[in-house]
């Protein structure tokens, strides 16, 4: 089983008080997390603050800082942890930008990159950022699906990638340098039919979030019998959260009284409209009951773990993955 964690550079106000982690500690977190022993440092993607976080925080703003140059940082002061993106929002980017970025990225790190990518969260930051007249007119689904084959080209294709399609077009790009692998790994994230038929599609992977194994099981039974390779590996990593206590109904409490977990219930009409019973996902309880539910999600043919901390302070942060690393991770080492 595989260890990451999520770094906190695009989760002010929607997870976490304002203001939370400067640049500087989130890049000692990274630095940290290799110490500990994790495998991955895993970043999300935001540009501007939701509505409902302009309502709950009034005059306090957000900072978000961008996930592949947080993730450079992260990779000037390590030398062995994975640097992912869990999720970058295609629609909110231009394509050709995102290959260069995620190209260098790869080739500054050693090739220790891999790029999560989905839909994004949030239709009203896509009508912000690329302008109320184009979102009306653009079908998210089917600019993400566009925006990863193009990705595909640009990472694999020489001397030139062009691209032809109904949103995104663009030709003769030299893009070098090439990431460290053919193919580069892109996973999927996202929950729902659409998301499963894009990683069957188009993924090397599945990057779900807050999934009981046994839905991860199913979900991943479904996208299976959808390749046309039933031979193909996948890899699965979910995004979980992880809230420990010295009883089950301690933790529960501790996790339902958080930023985390408001976060979680404002995605319920969108992301997470597919998941019922929040307070019982992901590893919560005692280290035993963690130790448990990781059996479990193993069994159903996860490979790794993703996980968010509650917490309502940067100290309280550091512990929790500190306390993870020391009780539980050793055990599947």
């Amino acid at each position: 089983m595989q260890f990451g964690i999520f770094l906190p550079n695009s989760s002010e106000g929607l997870i976490y008080p304002i203001p939370f982690a400067s640049a500087h500690s989130i890049v000692e977190l990274g630095q940290e997390a290799e110490g500990l022993d994790y495998d991955s440092v895993w970043v999300s993607d935001h540009f501007t603050a939701q509505k409902y976080v302009k309502a709950s925080w009034s005059n306090q703003h957000p900072n978000y800082f961008d996930p592949l140059i947080t993730l450079s940082m992260v990779s000037a002061v390590t030398s062995r942890i994975g640097l992912n993106t869990g999720i970058i929002a295609l629609p909110l980017r231009d394509v050709v930008v995102l290959a260069k970025q995620v190209s260098s990225l790869d080739a500054f790190s050693g090739g220790r990159t891999k790029l999560g990518v989905g839909v994004g969260a949030y239709r009203e930051e896509f009508k912000a950022v690329r302008g109320s007249m184009f979102a009306e007119k653009i079908n998210r689904n089917q600019l993400a699906d566009e925006s990863i084959r193009a990705l595909r080209q640009l990472f694999s294709r020489s001397p030139a990638a062009e691209f032809d399609g109904d949103i995104i077009k663009f030709g003769e790009i030299e893009m070098y340098p090439k990431p460290s692998r053919n193919p580069y790994p892109i996973l999927i994230g996202g929950n729902g039919s659409h998301a499963r038929q894009r990683v069957a599609r188009l993924g090397d992977g599945w990057f779900p979030a807050m999934l009981s194994p046994e839905e991860v099981g199913s979900g991943l039974e479904s996208i299976k019998q959808q390749l046309k390779d039933p031979k193909r590996k996948l890899e699965v990593q979910v995004e979980v959260p992880v809230c420990l206590g010295d009883s089950y109904e301690e933790a529960v409490r501790t996790l339902t009284a958080s930023g985390l977990f408001k976060h979680e219930a404002s995605l319920k009409e969108s992301t997470l409209r597919h998941v019922d019973n929040l307070q019982s996902k992901g590893l919560i309880g005692t280290i035993s009951d963690a130790q448990k539910t990781l059996e479990e999600y193993l069994k159903a043919g996860v490979d790794g773990i993703v996980i968010d901390f509650p917490a309502t302070n940067l100290d309280e942060f550091k512990s929790r993955v500190r306390s993870f690393a020391k009780d539980v991770v050793p055990s599947y080492r």
